[in-house]
């Protein structure tokens, strides 16, 4: 979630200049698990501090834990005494000091790179650099997620998401405030359910009536279904109903 002081003109301004300064964070730790590299926090750090220092902005980074989640409060200001903030949020692997840790240090990494638009510079000059997710990005679209759950329909929603990178969509699922994390959650993860219900309930109707050839039956469950619903359902049967479906011409 992001906040920001009454007025942002200065900080705004301050951090356009500063974000001209700015190279990408270098890509100097190993990730083992994939084989790769990543920009560290102290890769970060480094790409930010003169270009804040010069612009007259700096940061203040608060660990927060509650249940089985970790993250940062981090806020930029500016000498204007202008800020902006945002809290992430992410899941703890372990419910130990480790586990706790390592989500808070990744957090801190993640925070301070979509606050300030830091790009992590890519290992080959030639390679096209992904676009950074802001925080107002995520901020955007908690708000977004918030309504689309309240008042669109499960296929709608499924749609919506869709439309996310998984990154984005992940982050946006974090992103619920103290004290609305669980519910946020519960409501998104209700939503999904709600649509791959009836379509669970179709792939295991369907063999049985694809074998006694009830095409009448079958066309009455694709006819409840919307365009996005039937497409999804054609990738979740088996080999003999999809066969049969295309058939029938659905």
């Amino acid at each position: 979630m992001m906040m920001t002081s009454e007025n942002i003109c200065d900080i705004a301004t301050a951090l356009s200049q500063c974000q001209g300064e700015m190279g990408g964070a270098e890509k100097g730790a190993d990730n083992p698990f994939f084989n790769s590299k990543y920009a560290d926090i102290t890769s970060v750090l480094k790409a930010i501090k003169e270009p804040l220092a010069n612009n007259g902005l700096s940061f203040v980074q608060m660990p927060v834990h509650h249940e089985n989640e970790a993250g940062v409060i981090t806020r930029l200001m500016h000498t204007s005494g202008q800020w902006i903030e945002s809290t992430l949020w992410l899941p703890v692997g372990k419910a130990d000091a480790q586990g706790v840790g390592a989500a808070i240090t990744y957090a801190r990494r993640y925070a301070l790179q979509s606050i300030l638009g830091v790009p992590a510079a890519d290992d080959d000059d030639n390679a096209v650099s992904q676009p950074t997710i802001t925080a107002e990005e995520v901020q955007k679209g908690y708000l977004k997620a918030r309504m689309v759950i309240a008042h669109e329909s499960p296929s709608e929603f499924m749609q919506w998401r869709e439309g996310l990178s998984e990154e984005l969509s992940n982050l946006i699922y974090n992103a619920a405030p103290r004290g609305k994390v669980t519910a946020f959650k519960d409501a998104w993860t209700q939503k999904e359910s709600e649509f791959w219900k009836p379509l669970k309930q179709a792939k295991a109707e369907l063999p049985g009536l694809v074998s006694s050839g009830a095409t009448s039956s079958i066309e009455e469950i694709f006819a409840e279904l919307d365009e996005f619903e039937t497409e999804k359902l054609k990738h979740i049967v088996d080999d003999v109903s999809a066969t049969f479906i295309a058939e029938m011409e659905i």
